[in-house]
């Protein structure tokens, strides 16, 4: 069956509202593989007024709905095979509005034919099936005898009688040639006919759901963690509960690997006993055994399995639903995070046990040098002059330190370097990004820099652009929730793209930092041609305009009109690259500065208000929310950070961290930490010197739902234990709040638009006109190719040209 059989505006007809032909437009505009940003900003005579997470409904709602057309084309062609399908059973499949009604229906009409019993009746032995049916229930073949030895005589009658009626069906053709032969394929009638009985399948359902469920040792021996799940056993309706998804993701894998078995324990002789009786209601002793033995295999083989797995498939769908959510909200907080130092040259630090590697990144992100400082007596002096010296060029305004022991020191030691007029902020970033920056990322980076200086580079640069340095990662490996990973991959690898792609829109990837890891986040860009990107930007000492795209070799102008909306460019020639405003539509920009007479540069800004005067015309030339992004680009251009960003989440600013050594913790001490892990039972909260506390669950109360990994709490000391080390803190305030946007989305233009689930509204925030006032920032490049980037004559020189590292003193001193 054709996908346009059943119309892709029906089956999301009742998930957005919007006329059928748009709907279908921006369909086909995904399908060609324009990403729904582009859709939104620039192809308005396709989407018309779709908002931007309208689009991104509608290209997941395109993936189920193949799904569901791939299902249906199959049970059709199922039932055609078996000869079951009608052509009301067909128009009841292809109407078919979803997939979870699909599953229904799939249980209605795909019944169970069995091989044996398909050949079986078209040799004629249903009518075998149905005599010894109408035998069974027969007054008079129901007279028993008290004695032993007439109830052997009544044996050998039923015996004789069925082997004498089996005989009729001999056929050598349909190579059934004895009277066994027939029987057994009989009996596969009778299973089939009991395996879609409605009545009996409710029964054995029934009896599933009010089973007990027990664990036992399996095959292998059970490590001494699992070895308390043995012997467990409780209640179908108190195992199967939301409570127990994570635990039996758990359990479910330990099941997969041969170390337990998670039994169902169905009563199945009272079963067995109930089917029977139905069958043979005057308990004929002729046809008992056959009968009971038919009832025995249908249960045994088929009705029994079926709905005890279809019973923990069910349930593991609902817990990999949960945890999968879990794992988004918990990646959504992380990488959503806004910047701190946006725009604006910052300083990196990496301690070490006497001194410390200091790293310094301009504006754009791009890295400018890094040196050692050291905290020896006899050094001090040496190291706070250099230290001054870099201050009195550069304008750094924050100080990255990561949340360490050694950190402490670091910090009180540069509070001492720094000029007495000179206002720094010390910003203490978490260590769930710079825990997986590895040798061999730092090597692509800079293949000649030592490896704690490219930890301070990295540290430097997540302060610009927590986000862009995080592609830089393995996110597969990035610890969020514990069950994160007991989901199947193929689901963390789509929640990532998603979290990811929504980043990229909501910040713009900087085309001169960005890694090549990230450019293959985008799906037109092929990791060949990721390559191909980084390699002319290192050739090309960088780009000089988004615009520049079109020169790399295999770059196509189509594809430039699809990606090049993804990209900013900080320190390009032209302003208008430092937005999301697509290259190909900068000829918009300066008509309407032509038509004000007025230059270009006057829009960005505050300047944009004289666009107010205009701005009737260009609503109905571009649609309200196509003149509603270019008004909220070029206003976010230029502005300040402090009224452009909101207040980061991953990061707070002068924040004091007591806990100087383990001593200093002790039961009541209120500290900050920052949340790292996810569990069923609580959030697990870092506090410096590499160790972590756990929040119950009971203590987060109604908060348990708006903490997630990245996030900055309040906590007080509940429990101390020095010798396990083990900590239980207390909730007492969450200092930042990621929901939260700084400018408003545009009125909706779609009357009547209500989304059918609320985490729609929550989107709607998310991909509000805010995406310019985070820029991101990335650079994969060595020292040898960072000669090319550093001009001669500006602000961002080398700092440390001119003056010499520690160990260049220490040697001229020897």
């Amino acid at each position: 069956m054709p996908i346009q059989t059943y119309s892709f505006e029906k089956y999301i007809s009742n998930k957005i509202s919007a006329n059928s032909d748009v709907i279908n437009q921006t369909y086909q505009a995904l399908e060609d593989g324009f990403l729904p940003d582009y859709i939104v900003d620039y192809k308005k005579d396709v989407s018309k007024e779709l908002k931007y997470f309208e689009v991104c409904l509608i290209d997941k709602k395109r993936i189920e709905y193949k799904l569901l057309i791939s299902k249906k084309e199959k049970l059709i062609t199922d039932l055609k095979r078996s000869e079951r399908l009608s052509t009301e059973i067909e128009q009841k499949i292809q109407s078919c509005p979803s997939l979870e009604s699909f599953r229904n229906i799939y249980k209605e009409y795909n019944k169970t034919v069995l091989p044996k019993a398909h050949h079986a009746k078209k040799a004629g032995l249903d009518k075998l099936a149905k005599w010894i049916l109408e035998q069974a229930n027969l007054e008079q073949a129901c007279e028993q005898t008290s004695s032993q030895t007439s109830s052997k005589t009544s044996s050998k009658t039923s015996i004789q009688t069925l082997e004498q009626e089996a005989k009729k069906f001999i056929n050598t053709e349909a190579s059934l040639v004895s009277v066994s032969d027939i029987l057994n394929a009989t009996q596969q009638i009778l299973v089939e006919d009991i395996l879609n009985n409605k009545l009996f399948n409710t029964w054995v359902s029934q009896s599933v759901d009010q089973s007990d469920v027990s664990i036992q040792a399996g095959k292998k021996d059970v490590p001494e963690k699992q070895k308390s799940w043995i012997g467990y056993k409780k209640p179908c309706e108190l195992f199967f509960k939301p409570s127990m998804y994570s635990k039996y993701l758990e359990l479910r894998k330990l099941w997969h690997v041969g170390l337990i078995k998670v039994n169902i324990d169905v009563n199945q002789q009272n079963l067995q006993d109930k089917i029977y009786n139905h069958l043979s209601t005057l308990d004929n002793v002729k046809f008992r055994g056959f009968l009971y033995n038919t009832v025995q295999l249908a249960l045994n083989q088929r009705l029994l399995p079926r709905y005890i797995q279809e019973k923990h498939r069910d349930f593991e769908e609902k817990a990999i639903k949960s945890e999968s959510y879990k794992f988004l909200k918990s990646l959504d907080s992380v990488l959503m995070a806004k910047p701190v130092a946006f725009n604006k040259p910052s300083l990196g630090v990496w301690p070490l046990k006497d001194g410390c590697y200091v790293a310094i990144v301009n504006a754009s992100g791009e890295y400018i040098s890094s040196t050692h400082l050291s905290f020896k007596e006899e050094e001090k002096q040496a190291s706070k002059n250099l230290l001054q010296n870099i201050l009195k060029d550069i304008a750094v305004e924050y100080i990255s330190l990561p949340t360490q022991s050694l950190s402490f020191l670091a910090k009180s030691e540069l509070q001492a370097f720094l000029p007495e007029n000179k206002s720094v902020k010390f910003i203490w970033t978490q260590n769930l990004a710079i825990n997986l920056y590895s040798e061999e990322i730092a090597k692509k980076d800079f293949a000649d820099l030592h490896f704690d200086q490219s930890r301070a580079v990295f540290l430097a640069r997540q302060l610009q652009s927590s986000f862009t340095e995080f592609l830089r990662l393995n996110l597969n490996t990035l610890s969020l929730t514990d069950t994160q990973h007991l989901l199947p991959k193929d689901e963390v690898k789509e929640k990532i793209n998603s979290v990811v792609n929504r980043a990229i829109y909501a910040y713009g990837l900087n085309l001169n930092v960005c890694s090549e890891s990230a450019l293959t986040y985008l799906k037109s860009l092929s990791e060949d041609l990721a390559k191909q990107v980084i390699e002319f930007r290192t050739s090309q000492s960088g780009f000089k305009e988004v615009s520049d795209l079109k020169k790399v070799p295999n770059f196509t102008s189509e594809l430039f009109e699809q990606v090049a909306g993804s990209f900013i460019l900080l320190n390009s020639k032209s302003q208008l690259d430092s937005t999301r405003i697509h290259p190909n539509h900068y000829a918009r920009v300066k008509d309407m500065a032509r038509e004000l007479s007025i230059p270009t540069k006057s829009l960005f800004g505050s300047g944009v208000s004289a666009l107010q005067d205009i701005s009737k015309k260009w609503k109905e030339l571009l649609g309200n929310y196509s003149y509603d992004f270019l008004y909220q680009e070029l206003k976010n251009c230029g502005v300040p950070e402090s009224q452009n960003i909101d207040k980061p989440v991953s990061f707070i600013e002068q924040i004091d961290l007591p806990i100087k050594n383990m001593e200093n913790l002790k039961q009541g001490l209120v500290l900050n930490v920052w949340a790292k892990r996810l569990t069923s039972f609580g959030v697990f909260a870092d506090f410096g010197l590499n160790q972590q506390g756990l929040i119950l669950l009971s203590a987060l109360k109604k908060e348990k739902q708006s903490v997630y990994p990245g996030m900055w709490l309040k906590v007080k000391a509940e429990s101390v234990n020095l010798t396990t080390k083990k900590f239980i803190f207390c909730l007492d305030h969450i200092y930042s709040d990621f929901k939260k946007r700084s400018s408003t989305p545009p009125k909706n233009t779609n009357a009547g638009f209500k989304p059918s689930k609320d985490f729609l509204n929550k989107k709607k925030s998310n991909f509000s006109n805010t995406k310019s006032s985070f820029k991101a920032s990335k650079l994969v490049k060595g020292t040898e190719k960072n000669k090319a980037f550093i001009k001669t004559k500006t602000a961002f020189n080398n700092p440390f040209a001119d003056l010499q590292s520690m160990h260049g003193l220490l040697k001229e001193k020897k």
